[in-house]
């Protein structure tokens, strides 16, 4: 039995090599529509309706390709999400709406199983599938208040927050680190045997909280002022990937 395991072994390893393409190195950007999900944030009704918000990721890809058809794909890519939200006031006109956002910004690292169809054709799909790990750079909130109130702010450096009026800090209203999952699905036209072009559709969303422990006390919660709780929040988008992969060839 441990014979014919080692046969198979070199048989596989032998097939690798026959096959192998070489390193991908490549660069990718996808334009997207992107939302932050949150029960509480839903339950807001005219307080807080969702709008449209554009986001993207954009950065270098590189990868290896196992065989034709099978590869992994890495990369390092700057990735924007976020929410735009207005009120809703019944006989309020919409240019006298409050209007509001939260801006978040990572460096993001993907780990990609890819999988193609004929490299030989003059174009063919492909699937990439795998988790992603988001870095934190940046998170801020925005907010045009429409009321006497004048409560207005631009861009208000969220992690870490300090109170205006007591000067408390706070450290965790978004974790520094966020886990998600992404899809790409498309296709890619060979311009040389090593130049393509790459158009997919991407679907990325985490399964981790974007939040932290403090956010009950900026954002809209349940329970009391004393004891305010807030449920999960997670980053989603959609977007097309457009890119640009060269192939170094290897063994050849």
């Amino acid at each position: 039995m441990r014979n014919l395991l080692l046969l198979a072994a070199v048989f596989c390893s032998a097939a690798l090599a026959q096959a192998q393409k070489g390193f991908e190195l490549g660069f990718n950007f996808t334009p997207a529509n992107t939302w932050i999900l949150n029960d509480e944030d839903f339950a807001e009704d005219q307080d807080q309706d969702f709008r449209g918000t554009f986001g993207y990721n954009l950065g270098l890809t590189a990868g290896f390709n196992l065989t034709e058809g099978f590869g992994i794909t890495t990369g390092l890519l700057f990735s924007k999400q976020g929410q735009n939200y207005i009120t809703a006031y019944d006989g309020v006109a919409k240019a006298d709406q409050d209007v509001f956002s939260r801006n978040l910004n990572y460096l993001r690292v993907p780990i990609l199983i890819k999988v193609n169809g004929s490299t030989d054709a003059s174009s063919s799909s492909f699937f990439r599938i795998g988790p992603y790990f988001d870095l934190l750079r940046s998170a801020t909130f925005s907010y045009d208040d429409k009321s006497i109130l004048n409560l207005d702010q631009d861009k208000t450096n969220m992690n870490p927050y300090t109170t205006p009026v007591i000067g408390t800090q706070f450290d965790d209203i978004y974790k520094k680190t966020v886990i998600g999952l992404m899809i790409e699905m498309g296709g890619q036209i060979n311009i040389t045997e090593s130049a393509k072009m790459i158009f997919a559709l991407q679907l990325t969303g985490n399964f981790t909280n974007t939040e932290g422990e403090d956010s009950p006390l900026f954002f809209p919660s349940s329970g009391t002022l004393g004891n305010a709780t807030r449920g999960n929040a997670y980053n989603v988008s959609g977007g097309l990937t457009v890119g640009f992969n060269y192939i170094v060839p290897m063994g050849e």
